[in-house]
């Protein structure tokens, strides 16, 4: 079966075991309003790297379900 490609398919953090649904609901437990936060607390954000922009975004707007952001050659995220 094709995959959906209107899905969004990144929903958690790639090195650590959380999915940002958890981090959102932790996020708003703790009081955690930046990804420097996040990432002192349990890492996410830290590792590679890649779902800080992902959680910039869930701390911004509550969105816990992503499309995949565009890779910049170098392999970092574009930014918006």
């Amino acid at each position: 079966m094709a995959p959906d490609l209107n899905e969004k398919p990144v929903r958690a953090c790639f090195c650590f075991p959380y999915t940002f649904a958890e981090l959102k609901t932790l996020a708003t437990g703790f009081g955690w309003r930046s990804v420097g936060e996040i990432t002192d607390s349990i890492g996410c954000g830290g590792g590679c790297g890649l779902c800080s922009q992902y959680l910039t975004i869930m701390l911004a707007t509550g969105e816990t379900e992503f499309e995949i952001l565009p890779l910049e050659p170098s392999g970092q995220i574009v930014k918006k």
